[in-house]
């Protein structure tokens, strides 16, 4: 399988890099909504909250399953994201191993129990994948 490289940021600072292919992305999408029920939120809610979390401290956590569980929701999120681009329409995530992604992530917006995270991504196509 082909993979894809997500290069994730916060506000043009470097903060992790993911290879994965459609299986990772699988495991992603099997495995977190058990996390965001644990936590008692929605996945959009708890994916919303570890992005807010990672924008407002400028790093991944520092323990190991904090770290892993960020990472995961993080990718769910941008996984989740609709491409906004008609002539790749659907999920970033029916993309992965056809496209590389530079996700620099910003501006976060607090109401209650909501937040609201913004992205730009940048999608480099690979050589046998979108065109």
């Amino acid at each position: 399988m082909m993979e894809s490289t997500f290069e994730i940021f916060v506000d043009g600072k470097s903060v992790f890099t993911w290879k994965g292919d459609q299986e990772a992305v699988e495991h992603i999408f099997e495995a977190f909504p058990g996390a965001a029920e644990h936590a008692g939120m929605t996945e959009r809610q708890f994916a919303d909250n570890c992005v807010h979390l990672l924008i407002e401290q400028g790093h991944i956590m520092s323990d190991s399953a904090g770290q892993e569980m960020q990472m995961m929701a993080i990718l769910w999120r941008v996984l989740e994201a609709e491409t906004g681009n008609p002539d790749h329409p659907g999920r970033i995530a029916s993309y992965v191993g056809a496209a590389d992604f530079t996700v620099d992530l910003h501006e976060t917006k607090i109401e209650g129990d909501l937040v609201e995270v913004k992205f730009n991504i940048i999608v480099s196509p690979q050589e046998a994948g979108l065109a």
